[in-house]
């Protein structure tokens, strides 16, 4: 997630009155992380839809790394069209490094599992709120 997101997302937290989900183990392995990201749109929070979504990010490629790129209103928008950001990758531990482009720094989250579709990334800190998320399959469209 881009700085701005995050910032917004711990604003959010503070705000909701201790609502947000915090943080705990168990998190995700590097193979579930590896199968559940990779070739898919991450959706945030979860189960929103494009008109809901703070943020839609496709991981493009496959194994353990690719490119990350912002759907924002679709490819033939003129206006503000998908585009590349930055690239992904997942460490030997399950955690997942974002590094975007153009000064947009790197964080590395361990990926929560909620049940039902819905999952988490955790920066590890303790305590630490998790930014909700659910993944549609492929990269050809936004989120549902």
């Amino acid at each position: 997630m881009k700085r701005l997101m995050v910032t917004s997302f711990v604003l959010l937290a503070g705000f909701s009155g201790g609502v947000m989900a915090v943080c705990t183990s168990p998190y995700l392995d590097a193979n579930a992380v590896s199968n559940l990201l990779p070739g898919n749109t991450v959706c945030s929070p979860a189960n929103c839809n494009q008109a809901t979504c703070t943020w839609q990010e496709q991981h493009r490629g496959s194994g353990i790394s690719g490119t990350l790129w912002d759907y924002k209103k679709g490819a033939s928008d003129p206006v503000d069209p998908t585009k590349q950001v930055g690239n992904w990758s997942v460490a030997s531990n399950g955690r997942i490094t974002h590094s975007y482009t153009g000064g947009g720094g790197s964080f590395t989250y361990a990926v929560k599992d909620n049940g039902g579709g819905s999952y988490g990334f955790c920066s590890g800190a303790p305590g630490s709120p998790e930014i909700p998320f659910s993944v549609k399959s492929g990269v050809s469209a936004g989120c549902p």
